[in-house]
């Protein structure tokens, strides 16, 4: 839908920047209903003996669009324009709705008698998963990250210009780095055979990757950064896939869709650390501004994250 939406924008030439903030924020609401959703989903196909597997092969996915994706959405640009690439997207949407037909029978879902609204499914669900140790440190150690560690990435562009002096080709590279690390770091997990101590690689992936974020600030030379973001790539991939699994794996089943949904609002926090690093870069550079939140990050963290890399099976 959104991605008509923006085939109609561009083809009337009204490409505006409102047009495109409320078109992205539709987007972002749409995303916060199918992130729970397929993530459930996943977990209802496959089971708990596989769910981390299962995730991290969806992570490999969105990694190799993520990479392949920009490329060719540069040359139909350069050749076609954005109103043609945007047909081709809703097209690719529409195939992968050909390929859900079917699935909705073998995931269920909740029968015609569940009338809870919304809201009251919500508090429902904050107050099953707040009562969860492991969910719960889940939870707030996924605000953190978005708040504090994650908006790392929207100052690239910057520190890529103006503190190590190199131009676009250069910041394709260094967004390529993390994205490789993401990829390798999935395809880890997805290749492990056996059991997987899922508290221990969340926990020691989120209190490395505040540690790697510190190095990369202190770098000068771009050839540097590209192995420092090729790790902090794959501690994100680790935190991302495990992030999942152990909320699947620790919610209790009535509400784990609901407790999902709980996960997608934290993780919908980013905003407010972009404004936040923003206004703190513009003061202090972006150097200063990427540790002090490095740092923050690991404080506020390490209490929810410490016990879980401690901690043997889970």
């Amino acid at each position: 839908m959104t991605a008509l939406a923006l085939a109609a924008v561009f083809a009337s030439g009204r490409g505006g920047f409102w047009p495109l903030v409320g078109l992205e924020t539709l987007f972002g609401a749409l995303w916060a209903l199918d992130f729970p959703a397929r993530r459930t989903a996943l977990y209802t196909l496959v089971g708990s003996r596989r769910v981390a597997t299962a995730i991290s092969l969806e992570t490999v996915s969105m990694q190799v669009a993520k990479m392949v994706g920009p490329v060719l959405a540069g040359v139909g640009l350069a050749r076609l324009g954005p109103a043609p690439c945007y047909v081709g997207v809703a097209a690719l949407y529409a195939v992968g709705l050909l390929v859900f037909v079917g699935l909705p029978g073998r995931i269920g879902g909740p029968s015609g008698r569940d009338v809870t609204s919304v809201v009251a499914s919500l508090g429902a669900g904050f107050r099953e998963a707040w009562r969860e140790p492991t969910v719960r440190a889940v939870l707030l150690i996924t605000v953190m990250m978005n708040v504090f560690f994650f908006p790392y990435q929207h100052m690239l562009p910057v520190f890529a210009r103006h503190v190590l002096s190199v131009g676009p080709e250069w910041l394709g590279g260094l967004v390529a780095a993390d994205g490789l690390g993401a990829l390798l770091g999935a395809l880890a997990i997805a290749g492990r055979r056996g059991f997987l101590p899922h508290g221990r690689i969340f926990g020691a992936a989120v209190l490395t990757a505040p540690f790697l974020l510190l190095g990369f600030t202190s770098l000068r030379w771009p050839w540097a950064c590209l192995p420092v973001l090729v790790l902090i790539g794959a501690c994100e991939s680790a935190f991302a896939a495990m992030q999942s699994t152990l909320v699947l794996l620790q919610a209790p089943e009535a509400s784990r869709g609901r407790v999902m949904g709980i996960l997608s609002a934290c993780i919908g926090t980013q905003p407010a650390g972009t404004l936040w690093i923003g206004f703190l870069a513009g003061g202090i550079g972006v150097p200063a501004a990427m540790a002090i939140n490095g740092m923050a990050a690991l404080v506020a963290m390490l209490p929810a994250a410490w016990p879980l890399a401690r901690r043997g099976r889970i």
